[in-house]
């Protein structure tokens, strides 16, 4: 295989295993007072750490955002400047906000990688709301208002609304956003420069012949390769 093959296909497979998605959320009929905003990504392939999701563009109208709590690999110092996970048995981050009895206006961006390395029913990104005792707003399912799910090149971005209790609100894709799309992510790019330096380095090393040869209640805590189990901080939620 020529280099200059193995560069397209690196420059290719960079391009196509990144995605972005921007997702609005109105809280309309959200009681006022304390929450989390809660954003998890779990490992659930043969891989931990092979994915990266990071939220940017992040927009509050009618919210006083609190302290910031970060658990597992989370780089970044806030939801505003931008924050990037990698998924792991326990990365979550918990922002907590203030909701008065005017109906919230949220926004923010996830550029993620889709990468999934078999077996398991890959990593999962979910965003929800929470009581500040990490309660959902939403009793059913997992819990997430929002879930990624990395099974392969195109992950599934689920919406799902929250309990009556709470107005019943259901974050959606936004305008600037619309549905997952793929673009170039600068990391998988460095990662493919990287290897194409290694590539190089072998190459003036080798001999011809051998150049033929280069080839939470609501925080999961159990790995997600168990997918029928799911465990929290508050019990087991299936």
């Amino acid at each position: 295989m020529r280099l200059t093959t193995i560069a397209i296909w690196l420059l290719a497979a960079a391009a196509a295993n990144a995605a972005a998605i921007t997702i609005d959320l109105d809280t309309s009929g959200l009681p006022a007072g304390n929450y989390l905003f809660d954003f998890q990504f779990i490992n659930g392939d043969n891989v931990t750490g092979n994915n990266t999701a990071t939220i940017g563009d992040f927009m509050a109208t009618n919210v006083t955002l609190g302290a910031l709590s970060t658990f597992g690999t989370v780089t970044g110092s806030g939801l505003t400047s931008g924050l990037t996970l990698t998924d792991g048995p326990i990365t979550e981050v918990d922002q907590a906000f203030t909701a008065t009895s005017a109906a919230a206006n949220v926004s923010f961006t996830v550029h993620y990688s889709a990468n999934y390395a078999p077996p398991g029913p890959g990593d999962a990104f979910t965003f929800a709301i929470t009581d500040t005792s990490l309660n959902s707003t939403r009793s059913e399912g997992n819990g997430a208002e929002v879930e990624i799910d990395f099974t392969g090149p195109n992950p599934t971005v689920s919406f799902y609304p929250a309990d009556s209790a709470f107005g019943g609100f259901e974050p959606a894709p936004g305008t600037s956003g619309g549905v997952a799309t793929p673009e170039v992510s600068t990391a998988p790019l460095s990662g493919a420069g990287l290897l194409l330096l290694a590539l190089l380095t072998a190459i003036r090393e080798t001999t011809p012949m051998q150049n033929h040869r280069i080839i939470r209640q609501r925080v999961r805590i159990a790995d997600r390769c168990s997918p029928a189990i799911r465990v929290w901080r508050g019990g087991l939620n299936g």
